[in-house]
């Protein structure tokens, strides 16, 4: 019975419906269950406790004016998250040990994908009779995160940059020798995808980029390590990008 159960399709069994229930009330051996708004927890107390303040936590982020002001629910859909968050953090954020190296990639990577660098919107937000608007003092328009590092036409150059130290690392990881070039395999995905470079530089990664480089390295750890070196090297043009805008921002404050 258990056998035939196991092979019923998913139409016929719905995600999150159970075929077979347990009547916790002839459970004799078990002193206690616990329930969470009438339904039984059928795992490890622990266990559903972190998934309970991780589903809470992602969607008060999820719903955050800042949040939605880029993640409509195309980017939504189209994202991996699991490799996404993989790649936000430079090293397990539970790890003990820390160390400045560790800590300043994780810093900046927040940064940018929640709008908190300290541009010159922000800084009209706080001190609005200092800062009298939110524009750009190169090219005029308002001035985010991903503004502040794209501007002055570095948007094609910061996506060849990914593409090509992405196309890197998977050829030196990979399983099999692809039919065509793989920056060009790659650079239709983005295209097919619609992703644009604020998305690489918030390190949001699309499934269908995952599956590229997945298909090509046929191993997931070595995936998630070339679409990390990719990312990495992003960010590195991205603070020298950040830096020089910085420079430019300070003598404008200098001539006011």
């Amino acid at each position: 019975m258990a056998d035939n159960l196991a092979k019923i399709s998913e139409p016929l069994n719905p995600c999150g419906r159970r075929i077979i229930e347990v009547n916790p009330v002839n459970l004799y051996q078990i002193g206690w269950t616990v329930t969470w708004k009438n339904y039984h927890i059928d795992q490890p107390i622990n266990k559903f406790i972190k998934i309970m303040n991780k589903a809470k936590w992602q969607a008060k982020w999820r719903t955050q004016n800042r949040t939605n002001k880029w993640l409509n629910k195309s980017i939504a859909e189209k994202t991996d998250w699991k490799t996404s968050w993989s790649l936000a953090h430079p090293s397990r954020i539970t790890k003990a040990m820390t160390s400045k190296t560790n800590h300043r990639p994780r810093v900046f990577n927040f940064k940018v994908l929640n709008d908190k660098l300290p541009t010159k919107s922000r800084l009209y937000q706080r001190l609005p009779e200092t800062y009298m608007d939110e524009s750009c003092v190169i090219c005029g328009r308002k001035e985010d995160s991903i503004h502040a590092i794209t501007c002055a036409d570095n948007n094609n150059t910061l996506l060849k940059t990914f593409i090509t130290s992405l196309a890197q690392a998977t050829s030196s990881r990979a399983a099999k020798k692809p039919t065509q070039k793989i920056s060009v395999i790659f650079e239709k995905v983005l295209t097919s995808e619609n992703w644009d470079i604020g998305n690489l530089l918030r390190r949001t990664i699309p499934h269908k980029l995952t599956k590229a480089v997945q298909g090509l390295v046929e191993n997931t750890h070595k995936t998630l390590e070339a679409l990390r070196i990719a990312c990495d090297t992003l960010q590195e043009k991205a603070k020298i990008s950040w830096k020089e805008r910085c420079e430019n921002f300070i003598l404008w404050e200098r001539s006011m």
